[in-house]
């Protein structure tokens, strides 16, 4: 049996069903299938992420890294294969509502209705890899949209708990994260200039470094970098664009804060 078939074998309903709509071509086809079975790493920084979400000993993962290099996809696929073998009962996913755009507030909807937009990538990626629907696994309570202004307080023992877009949350509210009581948190984020679309925070001042900082040297933790174009897998041309628009970006920055202290 080719490894293509073996592949398509542990495909779930919802994942064939999605290949054979969305597919357009046999090449495709193959790379949907091999997306939906198991993210593979390509990298040195690739196999470091995979190896330690995939460490019982690491109950936090801190991942940095450049738009494209897998971040989000890789956390979702082995939280829903802990999620399938019945290691944990449920998936938290949170993120600030922080992004480009207007301001959260402007969003109608309550706390769900407005986290759900942003959010959506990875609960398609864990409906995906969980081999149900995201209304299937909500409804039994396994997958859990969480909003960050109400993290305080709850409990996630026996839960992951995946957040994403950390390089606009703040020191205070990392802390709030990851004293939640979940078996593992994995922190995703990217520091570059671009994707600081918080502006109080300063480059170097988001809360991923700040746990990178402050709590990276402890056994529990596990650190992997990707701010590199080699770790970059979604596109080519995104490669060119990061390595020419990432100097040009920081430069624009740091002219703005001078302008600024000037006046």
């Amino acid at each position: 049996m080719t490894r293509q078939r073996r592949q398509e074998s542990t495909l779930s309903k919802e994942n064939r069903q999605y290949i054979d709509q969305y597919a357009e071509s046999a090449f495709e086809q193959k790379s949907l299938i091999s997306m939906y079975v198991s993210p593979e790493p390509k990298t040195f920084n690739h196999h470091r992420y995979h190896n330690l979400c995939n460490d019982a000993t690491k109950n936090i993962v801190l991942c940095k890294g450049w738009a494209g290099t897998g971040k989000t996809i890789v956390m979702c696929y082995y939280a829903a294969k802990e999620l399938k073998r019945g290691k944990i009962d449920r998936i938290v996913i949170t993120r600030s509502l922080e992004g480009v755009g207007k301001d959260p507030g402007a969003y109608r909807g309550d706390a769900y209705e407005k986290n759900e937009p942003k959010l959506r990538g990875l609960m398609n990626y864990i409906s995906c890899f969980a081999g149900q629907s995201i209304e299937s696994l909500i409804q039994q309570g396994k997958l859990v949209v969480q909003g960050l202004a109400d993290i305080q307080g709850q409990d996630f023992t026996g839960a992951w708990l995946l957040v994403t877009e950390c390089q606009t949350l703040t020191d205070e509210q990392m802390y709030q994260v990851i004293t939640r009581g979940a078996e593992k948190v994995i922190l995703e984020g990217d520091t570059c200039p671009a994707q600081l679309t918080n502006h109080k925070i300063a480059i170097g001042e988001d809360g991923l470094t700040f746990l990178m900082e402050t709590i990276g040297d402890l056994d529990f933790v596990g650190i992997v970098d990707m701010c590199n174009d080699e770790d970059i897998v979604r596109k080519e041309y995104m490669k060119q664009i990061i390595k020419r628009m990432m100097p040009a970006l920081e430069e624009r920055r740091i002219k703005r804060k001078s302008t600024c202290i000037v006046k």
